[in-house]
């Protein structure tokens, strides 16, 4: 009987208790798959990951440029891990991108505090890609040289010389690995630009500001512009502008007067101001504030050192 039943069914013994014993236990079947598929991916770098949003840049133009600062951190959203990437774009803002540690896919977050966040790719069309059709109609985009770090002020005039863009510019505080007990000193570094942008899209590097404080130790460390205290003005009224900017230094472990400093450039001629902070260190008692003028000043049109001082005054105060 048995015989006759798979004759009749036309399957042979074997293949029918193969199929029935895989039904009846299921168990096997992630053995079968995991052999058929392999061992699962790895994650991405976070080098790969920066390759990744740098290619997407270059291929996505912004109206006055962009770049992806070198500092990175990661980030979670319902259980997923991304690598995040801060977006500077000149003239605009800073914008938190996200690269999935799996598949590289690029993603804007809108909002951090509720991590939402949508396709980089639908974000870019919605706000920017405008820029590209601007572009095509005879909008130029430039490269600025020497601008490094996190942009913290961009400033765009036009004065008898042509049409100028000052990018001023913060590092993260960063460290060098220390071996033994000790902390890790600490470093951080500022700069500023001017450039003059031509209208053929070539950049001239007109002048550049740097300073630093490096291997800091001590528990206060800063390196900052103050913001508010950048100016252009023309005292003099030759059409040529003058750039004012200010920022302090300090590398300390007790509450006290920073080092300060405002420079001004006309033209290539640059003119400085060099002192401290004045600050707060006793229930009545206070320290700093002085400063120096440079010897370009006394060369110059009167009017730069009273201005000079002027500025002085008003942003001294700064702890």
């Amino acid at each position: 009987m048995k015989k006759h039943l798979c004759s009749a069914w036309g399957v042979p013994r074997i293949v029918f208790c193969l199929v029935l014993g895989l039904l009846l236990c299921p168990a096997f079947a992630p053995a079968t798959a995991l052999a058929a598929g392999g061992a699962a991916k790895a994650n991405i770098t976070t080098d790969e990951a920066r390759g990744i949003l740098q290619a997407w840049v270059d291929k996505h133009p912004f109206q006055l440029g962009t770049h992806p600062n070198p500092e990175s951190d990661e980030h979670v959203v319902g259980g997923v891990e991304y690598y995040r990437f801060y977006l500077s774009i000149i003239k605009c803002c800073i914008a938190e991108i996200l690269v999935h540690k799996g598949t590289g896919r690029l993603f804007h977050l809108m909002s951090p505090g509720n991590n939402t966040f949508e396709p980089l790719d639908a974000w870019y069309n919605r706000e920017h890609a405008g820029y590209r059709e601007e572009k095509a109609k005879g909008i130029i985009t430039y490269d600025f040289p020497q601008a490094t770090g996190n942009i913290v002020k961009a400033v765009r005039y036009t004065d008898a010389a042509g049409d100028n863009l000052v990018l001023l510019a913060e590092t993260a505080v960063f460290a060098k690995p220390e071996s033994g007990p000790e902390p890790a000193k600490r470093s951080k570094e500022l700069s500023a630009n001017r450039y003059l942008l031509e209208k053929d899209g070539t950049v001239k590097h007109v002048w550049r500001v740097a300073d630093f404080v490096r291997d800091c130790d001590l528990e206060a460390l800063t390196v900052s512009f103050i913001k508010d205290a950048f100016r252009i003005t023309d005292l003099n009224g030759n059409g040529e502008a003058e750039v004012w900017m200010s920022y302090v230094l300090r590398c300390a472990g007790d509450p006290g007067p920073m080092t300060m400093k405002t420079i001004m450039y006309e033209g290539a001629q640059k003119y400085a101001v060099r002192g401290e902070t004045r600050s707060r260190v006793g229930e009545n008692e206070y320290a700093g504030g002085e400063y120096t003028l440079d010897a370009a000043f006394a060369s110059g049109p009167a009017e730069f050192a009273a201005f000079a001082k002027k500025l002085w005054a008003e942003y001294k105060n700064q702890n």
